[in-house]
């Protein structure tokens, strides 16, 4: 719900606010608390908010995998396909084949980060 939402909240103020232009700054930054209460709580050790980080990754990833594979259904133009399908592989790896390793790059998504 909350990917959901961040992506509409957005696009929201990217219509609404800035008119469809480039937004200069990013306009939300993002951050969890789970496994990050690591302020005396001897229960959160460092193994648990490496498994809590592990857990969002995966997460997350489910959640690019459910879009990419809805975007693939309906992009069906030459070679267009053949990248979405690409991206559809590395982040299904990523996800479930994966020990680990993350199969898909930032230069793979196309998505610029902000400093």
């Amino acid at each position: 719900m909350f990917y959901e939402t961040v992506g509409e909240i957005v696009n929201f103020v990217s219509r609404n606010i800035f008119q469809g232009k480039e937004m200069p700054h990013p306009i939300l930054s993002v951050g969890f608390w789970p496994g990050g209460d690591r302020d005396g709580n001897p229960f959160v050790t460092t193994e648990i908010t490496l498994k809590v980080a592990d857990r969002l990754r995966t997460s997350i990833l489910k959640c690019y995998y459910k879009d990419i594979r809805n975007l693939k259904r309906k992009l069906t133009f030459a070679k267009v396909d053949l990248l979405v399908a690409d991206l559809e592989s590395k982040i299904y790896r990523s996800v479930f084949y994966s020990q680990g390793e993350i199969f898909i790059t930032q230069e793979d998504s196309g998505i610029a980060c902000w400093p």
